[in-house]
């Protein structure tokens, strides 16, 4: 007998209506934009290639063997140019009116991306003196700024700032 008082209870639960989802304003979407920005895709690309010039620098600085520098720089480069082309080619596609143009977009430019990446890293084994431990280093470090910028998002409005404003406009 007490089951069934068990389910009656939750019979009642799921019958209870929910309140319907209420559309934001404008200056409600801004507000929550204002208060936590996020990165933009131009911001972490920025990011990317400053980390990854600071690495090869220090590599060639440190271990004085230019091939360490390039390996380095290849690493970062095979994960920020696939990056720069996905960038570029959804900022095209997110014109388009049509949500499904823009959701089809997406992955024929992230297949892109990933033909680029594999193709550069084919393309590795036919370079002389290349160390495939500090490329590999340089890929994983120029990756993880994504992880960097979605942790530090706080800082995300300055950030921005500071690029669209003193990097972009030059």
């Amino acid at each position: 007998m007490h089951m069934d008082n068990n389910k009656a209870t939750h019979a009642s639960e799921w019958d209870k209506e929910e309140p319907l989802p209420v559309a934001w304003t404008a200056e409600q979407v801004q507000a929550l934009r204002e208060k936590d920005p996020a990165f933009s895709i131009t911001t972490v690309l920025f990011l990317q290639a400053c980390v990854g010039l600071v690495l090869t620098v220090v590599t060639a600085i440190v271990s004085n063997r230019l091939n360490y520098a390039w390996s380095a720089g290849y690493g970062v480069l095979v994960v920020l140019l696939p990056s720069l082309l996905f960038a570029r080619g959804l900022a095209r596609s997110n014109e388009a009116k049509d949500p499904g143009v823009a959701m089809r977009g997406f992955f024929i430019w992230e297949f892109v991306k990933l033909m680029t990446m594999i193709a550069l890293l084919a393309l590795s084994s036919l370079l002389n003196g290349l160390n495939w431990l500090l490329m590999l280093l340089g890929m994983a470090i120029t990756m993880k700024i994504y992880w960097i910028c979605m942790w530090r998002y706080k800082s995300a409005k300055a950030m921005n700032q500071f690029v669209d404003q003193n990097v972009l406009k030059q």
